[in-house]
C-alpha cells in the first residue's frame, strides 16, 4: 500500500511540474499580393460626372507587415500595409488611388500541427484612402468644393474605421535560423470600411460632397514569408 501511495504521489508531482511549463509562439511576416478595391460612393459619382471611363474600382499590388503572438490556439497581433495604383489616364485627366491600413487582429487555430497552421481571423482598425486627380487640360476645373488649375494635381483623402476578416494558411518549414523557423503562407481576406465618410480636399480642407462617400471594400490575396519562434517558460516563476 505504501508503494502505491508513493508511486501515486510521484505521478501527481510530475503532472504538477509539467503544468507549470508553458509555451508561446511569436510570428512575424511580410506579405505581397493583390487587392481589388471597390469605392461604392466615389466610383458612381466619378462616372456620373466624367463618364464611364472613370470607374475607380480596380486591383493593385499590395503589401503588409504583420507580427502575431500565439498562446494555446489563440492568435492576436497587428499588421499595417498599403497599396497605390494609377487607375485612369487619358488626354484630359489621370487619377491615382492609394490606401494605407492598420489592424489589430484576433484568430483561432483550427489546425495546429508542427508543419501547418490554419486559422480564421478578424480585426478592427482604420484605413486611409487617398485620391489624386491631375488636370491635363488647358483650363481650370471648378467645382463648388474645389478648384484644380490647369496641368496641376488635386489631392483628396478620407479616413475611416475598418474591419479586416479572412483565413490564413501557414506552412512551417524545418529550416531554422537563430532559433526561428521559416514560415510560408497565404492570406485570403477582405477589408470592409463601411462608414459613410466624406472626402476632404487638401487645398481647402473642405468636404467634397460631389464625390459621394468614401466607403469601400477590398478583397485581397497575399503570399507571406517570415519567421516563427517558440518560447518555453515556467509559469511558477511568474506566480512567486
Amino acid at each position: 500500500m505504501k508503494k502505491v501511495l508513493f508511486i501515486t504521489a510521484l505521478l501527481f508531482a510530475g503532472l504538477a511540474s509539467q503544468a507549470q511549463i508553458d509555451s508561446a509562439r511569436f510570428m512575424h511576416s511580410i506579405g505581397f499580393g493583390y487587392q481589388y478595391t471597390q469605392f461604392d460612393g466615389l466610383s458612381n459619382q466619378m462616372q456620373n460626372t466624367y463618364g464611364n471611363n472613370y470607374n475607380l474600382d480596380a486591383g493593385a499590388f499590395t503589401m503588409n507587415f504583420a507580427c502575431n503572438s500565439i498562446y494555446k490556439r489563440f492568435m492576436f497581433g497587428g499588421e499595417f500595409g498599403g497599396l497605390r495604383r494609377k487607375v485612369n489616364n487619358d488626354d484630359s485627366m489621370s487619377s491615382t488611388v492609394s490606401q494605407g491600413f492598420g489592424y489589430f487582429n484576433f484568430g483561432y487555430l483550427i489546425i495546429d500541427k508542427p508543419g501547418c497552421m490554419v486559422y480564421p481571423f478578424v480585426g478592427i482598425g482604420g484605413v486611409y484612402s487617398g485620391l489624386v486627380l491631375k488636370n491635363k487640360t488647358a483650363s481650370d476645373w471648378t467645382d463648388p468644393d474645389f478648384v484644380i488649375k490647369a496641368d496641376e494635381r488635386g489631392n483628396f483623402s478620407s479616413v475611416g474605421a475598418s474591419i479586416n476578416a479572412g483565413l490564413s494558411f501557414k506552412k512551417i518549414c524545418n529550416h531554422t535560423h537563430e532559433g526561428k523557423q521559416l514560415q510560408l503562407g497565404l492570406d485570403l481576406g477582405v477589408h470592409i470600411t463601411p462608414g459613410k465618410r466624406d472626402w476632404i480636399y487638401k487645398g481647402s480642407d473642405e468636404k467634397v460632397e460631389s464625390f459621394g462617400t468614401a466607403e469601400n471594400i477590398g478583397y485581397y490575396a497575399r503570399f507571406t514569408i517570415g519567421g516563427l519562434m517558440t518560447r518555453v517558460f515556467d509559469r511558477s516563476e511568474y506566480m512567486r
